[in-house]
């Protein structure tokens, strides 16, 4: 398998069998990949790089530690989509890629250099192309960028996380990112399970807000069904019993009951 991850204008990533990938959170996915064996090319900003390279303290070899956890299992490459060298060496990749990663919200940009979905699904029938971006590339926020904190109060899991005297929280780990990364390495992995009987690929559609939005689960279910807003419990549990934290002298105690 090759997967490429690709940043048109700043950061992208892709993968599959044999691709490239870039960006903050979303090269998870690519990761995943590269987990179950498929050679992953990043593609990177020339001159820079990808920037999440310097988001320390700390550091480990030159390199970030969130870089390190995001990027493990790829060979990076920096290409200018905007030269016709970069263009032609993206093309040669792409021309023997299983799957193509990309984090571009712009539509118009991605026409404009030639590796919109339509133009790259049509030249590469095979080919499995991942956009995975804020809100997708339909509705009334595409084309917009899009961030995991964004994506975690818009979606309302940080109006019930935290204390209940407290404000919203966010949750310390970019867990819309994370989810919309494994979302997509499975999607792109039914999509190549497809293609072994139709022999061709197809276009995944992947947004941030879509894919946070999934962990409302039964705090959704219970607006949907009985109009009831979730609140913030801290470390309780309100179903059938409720479990607590107890503060005593140095210690925590949980209880339940």
């Amino acid at each position: 398998m090759s997967a490429i991850i690709a940043a048109p204008g700043s950061n992208s990533r892709f993968d599959s069998r044999r691709g490239n990938d870039g960006g903050a959170g979303r090269p998870y996915c690519a990761t995943l990949l590269g987990d179950f064996g498929a050679d992953v090319i990043k593609v990177e900003r020339p001159g820079t790089g990808d920037q999440s390279r310097g988001w320390g303290p700390p550091f480990a070899g030159g390199e970030s530690a969130y870089f390190l956890a995001a990027n493990r299992n790829k060979r990076s490459i920096t290409l200018n989509y905007d030269h016709p060298r970069g263009a032609e060496a993206l093309q040669k990749l792409l021309a023997s890629a299983d799957v193509f990663i990309a984090n571009q919200p712009s539509r118009a940009s991605l026409q404009e250099r030639g590796i919109d979905p339509d133009s790259l699904c049509a030249k590469y029938p095979p080919l499995v192309y991942c956009s995975i971006t804020g809100y997708g590339f339909t509705g009334p926020k595409a084309g917009l960028p899009g961030y995991d904190i964004l994506a975690q109060a818009e979606a309302g899991v940080m109006s019930f996380t935290g204390e209940p005297d407290g404000g919203p929280l966010r949750y310390p780990i970019a867990i819309a990112d994370m989810t919309c990364g494994m979302y997509a390495a499975m999607g792109i992995l039914a999509a190549l399970f497809a293609r072994e009987k139709t022999g061709r690929g197809q276009f995944i559609d992947m947004a941030l807000f879509d894919s946070q939005l999934t962990w409302l689960a039964n705090a959704g279910s219970s607006y949907l069904n009985a109009k009831v807003s979730q609140k913030r419990w801290g470390n309780a549990i309100r179903i059938s019993c409720r479990t607590k934290r107890t503060a005593a002298a140095t210690a925590s105690i949980w209880s339940s009951g």
